[in-house]
């Protein structure tokens, strides 16, 4: 079977001008998920945020990209967490995308905020590629970094099922789910300590961290400059587990919590826990009103 479906891959791959009728397509009405994501290319394409402000990525064939060029940056793929990331980003001077993937939300946040400082984190090498392809596609200057952020300055491991693309990735491989055997990569690690001080970051405003439960070690490699920074954090907690491990982090009397649902909207909740969806923002109590105006 998984023959047929590679050789089916393969003469799909070669099918000329995909972008072109796709393009016509969806200007006549974009067809439901289930039928969108079988139709992908590979190519330029450009991404609208708002009042005539746009940024170009490639299009791999991912589902990421796919998504995005049928459904517009809101549209589907985490909707409701882009909206806020965009709205923040626009006041923020110095923003720090962790598991960048290819760039999208560091994209964004150059696009709306052209004069902001944005560093940007993608450990796996065949993604960096793109996330730096992605920025000099739009001339943009972001600092971009292949390594992971974590608890050590380092080498690390960090596993997957596809080499040239990281949909399925962790640090841990007791955490690997899948039937298949994940395959071993070597990455260099750092802290965000080290990063700072190496670079001289005088502060952070705004901070996104999305890399598959590993979020505690990245606050851990944090300390002491969360509190001297207290940044805006647009986070990812996919179980309890990880909730818990950064309430240590985030003091309910300091912080205030917004879960995020990306279909439903965002509501503000007493404690860390799984979220609805993929994402919470964590909002120093300092900027509770700030945020409340900007987002709510």
């Amino acid at each position: 079977m998984s023959e047929i479906k590679n050789f089916i891959k393969t003469i799909y791959k070669e099918i000329p001008f995909k972008k072109e009728v796709f393009s016509l397509l969806k200007k006549i009405g974009t067809p439901p998920e289930s039928v969108y994501r079988h139709l992908y290319f590979n190519g330029l394409i450009k991404v609208n945020i708002s009042n005539g402000q746009s940024f170009k990525i490639m299009h791999y064939g991912h589902r990421l990209e796919n998504e995005i060029f049928w459904k517009g940056l809101y549209g589907n793929w985490e909707k409701r967490s882009m909206q806020i990331w965009t709205a923040l980003s626009k006041d923020a001077k110095v923003i720090f995308d962790i598991g960048a993937n290819t760039g999208i939300y560091a994209l964004v946040a150059k696009t709306v905020n052209p004069n902001s400082e944005v560093h940007a984190f993608e450990p796996f090498g065949s993604i960096y590629t793109k996330l730096v392809c992605n920025a000099k596609i739009n001339d943009f200057a972001i600092n971009t970094n292949c390594k992971a952020v974590s608890n050590y300055t380092g080498e690390g491991i960090i596993y997957t099922e596809d080499p040239d693309f990281a949909y399925s990735v962790t640090v841990n491989k007791n955490l690997w789910v899948k039937d298949k055997e994940p395959i071993q990569l070597n990455i260099k690690t750092i802290t965000l300590k080290d990063y700072i001080e190496q670079n001289n970051i005088t502060h952070i405003d705004l901070m996104k961290i999305d890399v598959e439960t590993h979020e505690p070690e990245v606050m851990e490699g944090f300390v002491p400059y969360l509190k001297q920074f207290k940044p805006i954090i647009l986070i990812e907690i996919l179980n309890d587990e990880v909730a818990q491990k950064l309430g240590v982090y985030f003091d309910s009397s300091e912080y205030c919590f917004y879960n995020i649902d990306e279909q439903v909207g965002i509501k503000k909740t007493g404690t860390l826990s799984k979220s609805d969806s993929f994402n919470y923002v964590i909002v120093p109590k300092e900027k509770e009103d700030y945020f409340d105006e900007i987002v709510i």
